[in-house]
């Protein structure tokens, strides 16, 4: 679906099972933002999320409801044929899918002056069903930090393919629009660099939704098993249309819990 400024909108939500999430991705030109909120209990307010499909994988259902910013009551049907399902970097077969077609309400207005307003009766659709694991798909470097008692955290990554992500996550809060657990996702090759001896650090925002000058690691013990433990500086301001704003500082993050870490174990 593309929505106002040339992005293209995905929902995707996890189906048949009771604790569902549902999150959102928009991508433009090679930089993609998702937004990404799981619901734990059925009580949490002005949240919902449900996703049902046939066996089959020829029909089904999707409702999602974000505190008015984003609702949806979606049925598919019309399904294409039945194939397997592949994604770069996996070996084989990981599932299967069916192109299907969804009738009711989609309506969005996050973010609105970035993304504008969407209101259809129609879109197109995937079900896909996972019966196997991939593997190449692990982080090969990552910075981790945590705030607020850990209930927010910044993790910064670059995947063995060469994509560079940031991960944020704010603390619930009573000026949230809607509660339960949120993340946002950044994609874009400047966000994050690192020396190669893991010394040092940098993370950079996502202009509109991650602002500010940006959060300096340095690395306070030498290189072990792929892993240095130090401090950050700096600031970054996440502007989330869910979680509201959260200021990740860097001298108030959580010591000794920010760490930089190559999965491969090399210094």
């Amino acid at each position: 679906m593309i929505v106002d400024h040339g992005y293209t909108l995905t929902i995707t939500g996890s189906c048949n099972e009771p604790n569902a999430y549902a999150d959102v991705s928009l991508v433009k030109a090679g930089h993609d933002y998702t937004i990404t909120h799981s619901y734990y209990y059925n009580s949490v307010k002005r949240a919902h999320s449900t996703c049902t499909t046939a066996n089959n994988l020829g029909s089904g259902s999707m409702n999602v409801s974000w505190g008015g910013l984003l609702s949806g009551k979606l049925k598919f049907s019309k399904a294409g044929h039945l194939k397997g399902y592949s994604v770069q970097g996996c070996k084989g077969t990981i599932g299967h899918e069916r192109k299907v077609t969804g009738k009711g309400t989609l309506k969005m207005a996050i973010h609105t002056g970035v993304f504008g307003k969407l209101d259809l009766q129609t879109v197109k659709g995937d079900i896909q069903e996972f019966n196997g694991t991939c593997s190449g798909g692990a982080e090969e470097t990552g910075l981790f930090a945590s705030w607020d008692k850990s209930s927010a955290a910044i993790n910064a990554y670059v995947t063995p393919r060469g994509k560079r992500f940031v991960s944020v996550s704010a603390p619930d809060n009573p000026s949230r629009v809607v509660h339960g657990s949120a993340e946002d996702v950044f994609e874009g090759q400047s966000l994050f660099t690192f020396r190669s001896n893991l010394s040092s650090a940098k993370v950079t925002g996502f202009d509109p939704f991650l602002t500010g000058s940006s959060l300096k690691y340095k690395a306070s013990s030498g290189c072990t098993n792929g892993s240095t433990t130090g401090k950050l500086s700096g600031k970054l301001v996440l502007h989330d249309p869910v979680s509201g704003t959260f200021r990740f500082i860097g001298k108030k993050a959580t010591v000794p819990f920010v760490s930089l870490e190559r999965t491969d174990g090399k210094c």
